[in-house]
């Protein structure tokens, strides 16, 4: 085994002065052996720094914490190499302390717990790469019970297609989203990953001249409502914490 993984394997078995429980223990000896396995790689020269050993230290203990009211015989003496080999390695891109940063902590958090293994697939992975924080915060809505409606209108071709998308109104400003603008892009992003569905509720037409041609066409206006997806949640369960940390908007 390389030396940085000898280092990360000690940062890990090792509680931090603040957690000296049995559950961080058992964390830490959990993620010894993690570190020490198959995933001896994370910690090549290539992809690991002082500055980063920093920062993993504070992960783990955010990790220990959020384990702390779990028993040590719930903990699982390895994770999954499919289930930490990506984490950790997506977390190395991660901003720290940020909402993404939570959402991975708390999928590792059931991967090490016994109680949650049934919960924690491999699939969640790929689901939780391809999102971003503000995707994250109207996941955490809709775990909550909300439903997002709104109206989407279209431009219909001779043959009664939408042809043109030519507005779309989705309230999302008690979201307090980093990026508002993109409401529309996020919700049918997750839509495309399968963890939202969208209903339509009622389509209207409207009748529009096209100044140029002087040729009248349709416009369809069609009323949406997103919630999420079976799938989605039993993703969210894992992914999503309760907890949720927000983005800073300063």
């Amino acid at each position: 085994m390389i030396e940085e993984a000898k280092i990360v394997a000690e940062i890990a078995k090792h509680s931090t002065k603040e957690i000296v429980t049995p559950t961080a223990k058992a964390v830490g000896e959990c993620l010894e052996k993690t570190f020490s396995g198959t995933l001896g790689w994370l910690f090549m020269p290539t992809y690991y720094s002082a500055a980063y050993r920093e920062i993993l230290i504070r992960r783990i203990s955010k990790l220990k914490e959020e384990l702390s009211e779990v028993h040590e015989k719930q903990i699982v003496e390895m994770i999954s190499p499919q289930i930490a080999g990506p984490a950790f390695e997506r977390l190395r891109f991660i901003e720290e302390n940020g909402t993404l940063e939570s959402c991975y902590i708390s999928l590792l958090a059931q991967a090490i717990n016994k109680d949650c293994l049934d919960r924690v697939h491999p699939g969640f992975l790929p689901k939780l790469e391809q999102i971003c924080a503000d995707e994250a915060l109207i996941l955490y809505h809709l775990k909550q019970g909300a439903v997002i409606e709104g109206n989407v209108t279209y431009k219909c071709n001779d043959a009664g297609r939408w042809s043109e998308r030519l507005e779309h109104e989705f309230d999302l400003s008690n979201l307090e989203l980093v990026y508002p603008q993109n409401s529309f892009v996020y919700l049918y992003h997750l839509f495309s990953l399968g963890l939202i569905e969208g209903g339509e509720e009622e389509n209207t037409f409207e009748s529009i001249k096209d100044l140029n041609t002087n040729r009248f066409s349709q416009k369809e206006k069609v009323r949406n409502k997103f919630i999420l997806t079976i799938y989605g949640k039993m993703f969210v369960d894992v992914c999503i914490p309760q907890n949720l940390v927000l983005e800073d908007l300063k």
